[in-house]
């Protein structure tokens, strides 16, 4: 199960690699449902791995610039 969650973790990160995106896009990106896209940003964002802007009814996740140097 922990190979699986970091299998994941990686695939949202490397995603986020390429700029903000909402879950639904992240989701379609990586061949996962956004329910379990949604799980995994919400326990990255409380540990500061991803950060998220709400634009309207979205959130628009991104990579802190902090990871970015």
């Amino acid at each position: 199960m922990a190979a699986e969650t970091r299998q994941i973790q990686e695939s949202i990160l490397e995603a986020l690699s390429k700029g903000s995106f909402t879950i639904e896009e992240i989701a379609a990106n990586i061949g996962i449902h956004r329910t379990t896209v949604s799980k995994y940003l919400a326990i990255m964002e409380a540990g500061k791995v991803v950060e998220f802007r709400s634009i309207g009814k979205a959130k628009m996740f991104f990579l802190p610039k902090e990871a970015g140097k």
